[in-house]
């Protein structure tokens, strides 16, 4: 089971199967998956197969939902995975209509935070974007990510080759 985060206006919790509508119906939106290696599922049925992957509990993985603590609104996810002995992979998504108000980054900072408090053997944290995703970039840069690397890499999606910047953190 996933701890309970509290944030100023976020409460990142433990995702339930009856999140499924919520997060189809802001993943489903085009823009959503404009940076996103894949395409956004046609369906709710097409999406659910998806949905339960991501919030199967895999070892080495912590997912939450992040919600507005005013209204308990799921507006997103985050997740860390543990990927070596020393280092994680943060991945983090927000629904359309709340990026640019501080959420994506306010809830990365507070998982950073419990990650360097509660998993002791992880020393960096990294991240990845699409070169063209500012707000992505400017997320991991609020939250003390330092870009580290650029790479190119070829999604099925793009008939050219993708421009991936790569951030990290390293523990304080």
């Amino acid at each position: 089971m996933t701890q309970t985060l509290l944030s100023s206006r976020l409460t990142l919790r433990e995702l339930e199967p009856s999140d499924l509508t919520a997060v189809f119906n802001y993943s489903s939106q085009p823009e959503y998956a404009r940076f996103l290696p894949h395409p956004h599922a046609a369906s709710i049925e097409d999406f659910k197969p998806i949905f339960e992957d991501i919030t199967s509990n895999q070892e080495g993985s912590y997912l939450w939902g992040i919600c507005l603590s005013s209204n308990h609104q799921l507006i997103g996810m985050i997740q860390i995975t543990i990927d070596e002995p020393t280092q994680a992979t943060l991945h983090y998504e927000i629904a359309p209509q709340f990026w640019n108000k501080g959420f994506a980054s306010e809830a990365v900072r507070t998982v950073i935070a419990w990650t360097f408090e509660n998993l002791s053997q992880v020393n960096y944290i990294n991240g990845d974007t699409h070169y063209k995703n500012i707000g992505s970039q400017r997320v991991m840069e609020k939250s003390n990510m330092s870009k580290i690397k650029t790479e190119v890499v070829n999604w099925d999606k793009f008939p050219e080759p993708v421009e991936l910047f790569y951030y990290q953190i390293k523990r304080p």
